[in-house]
């Protein structure tokens, strides 16, 4: 019984620690994962945040103002399907937030192990 809850406590430590990540560490995780994938893995990556990306630009506004043409970076932590199921934002326009709302919902490739951890840049050239 003692043994029992300890694994109990344990797991539930181990999901409050995850839950609990920051942008930074995110990020962190997302650069270890991304530097991890083989080169065909790497280019389905950028293929399926190519296609979650262009559904954003289709859905989210367009930027209008300076402010709005801020470079943001969405971090996306994919189940072993390549679902999103948590994402974090460093960026605040309207247009960076339509395009973490959108991304969060989309499905990525999949990856070689879960949770696996995927960043994303997004910059404006005019």
């Amino acid at each position: 019984m003692r043994i029992h809850l300890l694994v109990m406590l344990l797991l539930a430590t181990t999901a409050a620690i995850a839950e609990d990540l920051t942008f930074d560490q995110a990020q962190a995780l997302a650069g270890k994962d991304s530097a991890s994938l083989n080169g065909d893995q790497t280019y389905a990556l950028t293929m399926s945040q190519s296609r979650a990306s262009s559904v954003a630009l289709a859905k989210c506004p367009q930027p209008t103002r300076a402010a709005e043409f801020e470079t943001f970076v969405i971090v996306t932590e994919l189940d072993a399907t390549g679902k999103a199921t948590r994402s974090w934002l460093h960026g605040s326009s309207i247009v960076a937030t339509c395009f973490k709302e959108t991304m969060s919902h989309e499905k990525y490739f999949k990856p070689p192990h879960a949770p696996f951890y995927a960043s994303y840049q997004m910059y404006w050239q005019h």
